[in-house]
């Protein structure tokens, strides 16, 4: 489907002949001329004669403008984020990592990407960036469950709760500050 956007300036082309289309561009019966490959994909190709030939930026790009080029026109999604799906359009498609993970590296395509941070710390906030997001545990606390969301205190004899990435409790009081209580 077109987004109705102008053609790039190398878009020019010659009535009649989809060959003489320009790069990034496709050649529609719709209109006499070339139209732009829409947000999310890119054609390499001159000549391109159908819609089809317009590729999806992978898994783990996205690319805001028409009429691209060239897979290098295609962005990566930033640290801290993935997104699952080819052709994505906008910045917005990508998807923060959870709390409690992060990812280091841009143009991550799955949520499985994000590394959990690991136990006896917790990271609060989503879309973290590198392990030094995974605070560590005061003194006095511990945490058994890997990729914990926030800290909380627990006191002797108080069932855990839930509220981890996993649906875990996260941090708990020590046995030896629990018996100094």
């Amino acid at each position: 489907m077109w987004d109705g956007a102008s053609c790039a300036p190398d878009c020019s082309f010659t009535p009649g002949v989809p060959s003489t289309c320009g790069d990034g561009c496709v050649y529609t019966d719709r209109v006499d001329g070339c139209m732009d490959c829409v947000a999310g994909k890119y054609a390499t190709a001159v000549g391109s004669a159908s819609v089809g030939n317009c590729i999806d930026c992978i898994a783990g790009q996205y690319a805001e403008t028409a009429g691209n080029d060239n897979a290098t026109d295609c962005i990566d999604c930033a640290a801290g984020q993935y997104v699952p799906t080819s052709g994505s359009a906008h910045v917005t498609d990508c998807i923060d990592c959870v709390a409690g993970t992060y990812v280091e590296v841009t143009g991550s395509d799955a949520a499985s990407d994000c590394i959990a941070c690991v136990a006896g710390t917790y990271a609060e906030s989503a879309g973290n960036v590198d392990v030094s997001a995974c605070i560590e545990c005061i003194a006095g606390r511990y945490s058994t469950v890997v990729g914990s969301a926030r800290a909380r205190r627990r006191r002797v004899g108080q069932a855990v709760g839930h509220g981890g990435v996993h649906g875990k409790q996260t941090t708990h009081v020590s046995p030896a500050t629990a018996a100094r209580k």
